[in-house]
């Protein structure tokens, strides 16, 4: 019988969560030159789902015959290359836990930059927003947060919904929209490089993107374990608003995890580097939704300069003879063109129709998995047409 190739079976558990692997032969060269066999193979030992004590673990490695030194260096490898995510959680002290492999690339282009192995970490990454259009799941992954300044006020002041208030008007300014509450919201947080820009970067076959770097946060568990690792800096939620005021300055989007609850990531995506973006810009809604808010402008104060043409990232406002014309359809609601127009002709209002937005990333992962299982039994019974 052929010796089991781990990390071909990897390659299939990645695809069964993307809906494909682009590049394929290279991530395969990339992971070969990341890890082992051996420290592969332990990670089939995590639970596909949640979190285990390393002890547990242990005794699951025994049985499968590793040395107690061997077992260890393992681990410790694949939660240094970003292929494990551990934490201290609450309860159960010291967890591990499967890193969702799309977290896994980002890491090793951060770790990698530079290398032959980050350009290929690197393709296989750019690759991705060419297969957002076959992800098995439906759900999208990301959700646009506004400008906070751009939401709009009642009364002079902007009235703020508290977590478990009975909420009178559902279109109501909420806690999620306001992304500054939201980081203030977290005990830990740690910033890093954007893995999008050090991707095209790493593949050097185009001019670098010229958007500030240090732009990628990470809060709680997975702050924790890039901190750890060397992958984040941790800071406090001052810093954290400053440089997410100097993104809006520069124009990039406030991407969040699509649920409620606790943060777990928070980009500011440019519309040159983000798979998520250009998966957007091209029609696919099952990467990133748009935020609870649309642009809406007043034909009365616009003077069509053409600075919401320029500054829009996706594309969804076009120049016209007189006035620039919006396309609803395509609005993300960053409230980009709203904080640019010179002449305020721009405003945010809540969409008619307000996307759902799951109770938390448990609910939002759940969802996503349920998805991609269906539509591959789909799949499988039926064929590819049935999607």
């Amino acid at each position: 019988m052929a010796e089991k190739d781990y990390i071909k079976d990897y390659i299939k558990y990645f695809s069964v969560q993307t809906g494909g692997a682009p590049r394929q032969e290279k991530l395969e060269w990339a992971i070969r030159e990341t890890l082992s066999e051996e420290e592969l193979r332990l990670f089939f030992l995590l639970p596909y789902s949640g979190s285990i004590q390393p002890e547990k673990l242990a005794r699951k490695a025994s049985r499968a015959g590793y040395s107690d030194e061997v077992f260890r260096n393992s681990l410790n490898h694949l939660h240094e290359e970003g292929f494990a995510i551990s934490y201290d959680h609450p309860k159960k002290g010291r967890v591990y836990e499967r890193a969702f492999v799309s977290f896994t690339v980002e890491q090793q282009v951060r770790r990698r930059k530079g290398t032959k192995v980050g350009a290929a970490y690197g393709e296989f990454w750019d690759g991705l927003a060419e297969l957002t259009s076959s992800m098995p799941s439906k759900t999208p992954y990301f959700r646009v947060l506004p400008v906070e300044e751009t939401l709009p006020v009642s009364g002079g002041s902007r009235r703020t919904i508290a977590v478990g208030e009975t909420i009178e008007d559902p279109r109501a300014v909420l806690p999620i929209d306001i992304i500054s509450e939201m980081v203030r919201n977290e005990p830990l947080i740690g910033v890093s490089e954007c893995y999008c820009r050090l991707a095209k970067d790493n593949r050097g076959d185009e001019e670098p993107c010229t958007y500030p770097r240090e732009t990628c946060f990470t809060f709680n568990e997975l702050a924790q374990t890039l901190i750890e690792t060397g992958l984040a800096r941790e800071i406090d939620a001052d810093e954290a608003v400053h440089i997410l005021r100097n993104a809006e300055d520069h124009g990039l989007i406030h991407n969040v995890d699509n649920c409620q609850g606790h943060l777990k990531a928070l980009c500011n995506c440019c519309p040159c580097c983000c798979p998520a973006i250009k998966s957007y810009k091209a029609g696919v809604r099952n990467v990133n939704s748009a935020s609870r808010y649309l642009a809406v402008w007043n034909e009365e104060l616009c003077t069509n300069c053409g600075t919401c043409v320029d500054i829009c990232p996706v594309e969804a406002i076009s120049p016209g003879r007189n006035f620039p014309e919006f396309l609803a359809e395509k609005c993300i609601g960053c409230g980009l063109c709203v904080t640019n127009c010179p002449e305020t002709a721009i405003r945010m209002e809540l969409r008619a129709e307000l996307p759902r937005i799951p109770k938390d990333n448990d609910a939002l992962w759940s969802r996503i998995r349920n998805e991609a299982i269906v539509t591959m039994v789909k799949d499988k019974v039926f064929g590819s047409k049935n999607k």
